[in-house]
């Protein structure tokens, strides 16, 4: 057998390298035990990995060396916790790593009326708040109303995608009223004027009365596709816009700007999108087939081109459905594509099925192997894998690649007397 089989063959495998008992996974312990969740990952330059999310109230941000063991360059002993403004909580969403090495932070505060605001954050390279973004590090966003309705609403979901000259594109998801809309900020956190209006636009379907966005991908030319799901009777239908990088609507793509997808009955859920190929983008979510309910919930991938229509390529341009589980639903959560395949990541439903799921599918003729198919290679040849954390639920939320192919899962264990953040790494 030769070397690159050998390698072939152990993708998918726990790394046993990683991490500080060099078994491939970590089970975080932050606050004396008081619940703590990440809700992202990123990749620095350096191979440094870098985590977000909550503990106690306050935001979080973890950094790891290669290896899995914390950096103690960063932060106190590798990490760094806070909150955004006085007697209020935290949390963060994404983490991103700027071209100049600083750290972009994206998250959420709660104000003394319990309304959630989105925040926008930048640390230097050690983790130190950088005073010079937006006021003392950090951009409170309060004056974003639907276009609409003329009123702010609490802030839920945000994500954040740099952009070419350190300018930041944001995706917010309100509530109360349900809402989308889509910003830009300057370099130094402050508001884009010359992006939509005043700064933002509204996303919000005009046939459907909730619209939740859950990603944007932004292409070389710097348009802008937006991921979101619309509810009608409980049911929902992923809808994809395009946007010029001014914010105007491109009315070219899809229908008069639009691409949706899902029957009336069935529900395509939407969670990422990931680029490949020559403007291609994955839709990442879950599938509940006609007047099925969510334990029916199978892993979705669906290919789109550059004008919003199935990529033949993929799937025969057909949705791909993937059921791990037996009783309860799964979905896909997010991935990557990299190498002409995409490495996706997911958890189980409920009880002994809420796992953490890791496959890589073909995204086109590759040696032989036809686009939408699993890797044979990957997962022993199942080409997906199952892995346990904690003692009872894990919910995965981030993936990255390592340059070295290696795969790192993040996301949150709960069970009954902890809530705990873990970080698995797997051979790719």
């Amino acid at each position: 057998m030769t070397a690159n089989n050998r390698r072939s063959n152990a993708a998918g495998i726990l790394d046993k390298r990683f991490g500080p008992d060099k078994n491939g996974k970590i089970l975080f312990s932050f606050s004396n035990g008081i619940p703590s969740f990440f809700n992202g990952a990123a990749l620095q330059a350096d191979g440094k990995l870098l985590f977000t999310g909550n503990a106690g109230g306050q935001y979080i941000i973890v950094r790891l060396n290669k290896e899995g063991t914390l950096d103690d360059d960063f932060g106190i002993g590798g990490v760094i916790t806070g909150v955004f403004a006085a007697s209020s909580s935290a949390g963060g969403n994404t983490v991103s790593v700027l071209d100049d090495g600083k750290i972009l932070l994206v998250g959420f505060h709660t104000d003394e009326n319990a309304v959630k605001h989105p925040v926008v954050a930048r640390f230097l390279k050690n983790g130190e708040v950088d005073t010079q973004f937006g006021n003392g590090g950090r951009v409170i966003l309060t004056g974003l109303k639907n276009a609409k309705l003329q009123k702010s609403a609490n802030a839920d979901g945000v994500y954040a995608h740099k952009l070419a000259g350190q300018k930041i594109l944001l995706s917010i998801q309100y509530t109360d009223p349900t809402y989308s809309v889509i910003t830009r900020l300057q370099e130094n956190g402050s508001l884009d004027t010359d992006f939509g209006e005043q700064g933002y636009i509204t996303v919000q379907h005009p046939d459907f009365e909730h619209t939740y966005i859950r990603a944007l991908l932004v292409n070389p030319d710097e348009s802008i596709i937006a991921g979101a799901n619309v509810i009608n009777q409980n049911r929902s239908t992923c809808m994809l816009t395009r946007y010029d990088s001014s914010g105007k609507s491109d009315t070219g793509y899809g229908e008069n700007g639009c691409v949706l997808l899902g029957k009336n009955r069935e529900s395509v859920q939407l969670e990422r999108l990931a680029p490949y190929g020559d403007g291609n983008v994955m839709l990442i979510g879950g599938y509940v087939g006609e007047n099925l309910d969510q334990s029916a919930s199978q892993c979705m991938l669906w290919g789109r081109d550059d004008a919003g229509n199935a990529d033949a390529n993929f799937n025969d341009g057909r949705i791909s459905l993937l059921k791990l589980t037996h009783t309860s639903g799964s979905q896909w959560i997010t991935g990557n594509a990299s190498n002409n395949k995409i490495t996706v990541t997911g958890s189980g439903g409920t009880g002994d099925e809420a796992d953490v799921f890791v496959a890589r599918f073909h995204l086109g003729e590759n040696a032989g192997a036809t686009g939408g198919s699993l890797d044979q290679n990957f997962g022993e040849g199942l080409g997906w894998v199952r892995t346990p954390v904690g003692p009872n639920v894990d919910k995965v939320s981030g993936l990255v690649l390592q340059s070295d192919d290696k795969i790192v899962v993040c996301g949150t264990s709960i069970a009954s007397a902890m809530i705990s953040p873990f970080v698995v790494r797997y051979l790719g």
